[in-house]
């Protein structure tokens, strides 16, 4: 009989009235792009087959609509992490890879949730992005006390961005502010010796008088 669009208690009903056995034991479930959850979707033997009276039909049945995983592979990890934390049970984890021919912070391959893949959203599951490690350097202690631009220099050659912030003066009287060292570094954040890593939107902050 023609099954496949039925739910498996008509489908079993159906089977009994032909004198076959539909085999409810050994269901298997899969998803698909646009059949509902509990709905037949393949059969064996195929349907409008000839059988033996008492034959064990077996059924695939769907679990349920996925969505078709996208391949990440070339874009930035903020932007596929952001991507994918819009399935709310979607466990995502990160590693860096060492890759000079790519671009810091590019996707390189995805693991166990493979492109192409269908998931259920409604489900937890699971994605692992590898992507090019981003530059990482120590802040050398002694960029205190360069100038500006001097630090700008020495920190953009290290691959870091870099802005300036001005300090406050105002509570200084005229003769410590004419005695305070102006135009470099007092200052860094992060602090001068820790480990900094450029990424897309963060930068070295260099303060002065």
């Amino acid at each position: 009989p023609e099954i496949v669009g039925m739910t498996i208690t008509d489908a079993k009903a159906l089977c009994t009235d032909s004198d076959l056995v539909l085999d409810t034991a050994n269901v298997t479930y899969q998803l698909t792009e646009d059949t509902e959850k509990g709905v037949i979707i393949s059969v064996s033997p195929k349907e409008n087959e000839e059988v033996e009276k008492g034959s064990r039909v077996t059924i695939t049945v769907s679990s349920g609509i996925g969505i078709r995983a996208k391949d990440y592979t070339g874009m930035n990890i903020r932007e596929a992490e952001e991507d994918l934390s819009q399935y709310k049970y979607m466990n995502i984890s990160t590693e860096e890879e060492d890759n000079p021919s790519v671009e810091s912070g590019t996707v390189i391959r995805q693991e166990v949730l493979a492109p192409d893949t269908l998931f259920n959203p409604a489900t937890s599951c699971d994605s692992r992005l590898v992507f090019a490690s981003y530059p990482t350097i120590v802040i050398p202690e002694t960029i205190l006390n360069m100038t500006l631009e001097e630090a700008h220099q020495y920190l953009e050659g290290l691959g870091a961005s870099v802005l300036d912030s001005n300090l406050d003066m105002s509570s200084f009287s005229d003769e410590e502010k004419a005695n305070l060292p102006t135009g470099v570094v007092i200052n860094t954040e992060p602090a001068a010796g820790s480990e900094y890593t450029q990424r897309e939107d963060n930068f070295i902050l260099l303060y002065y008088y």
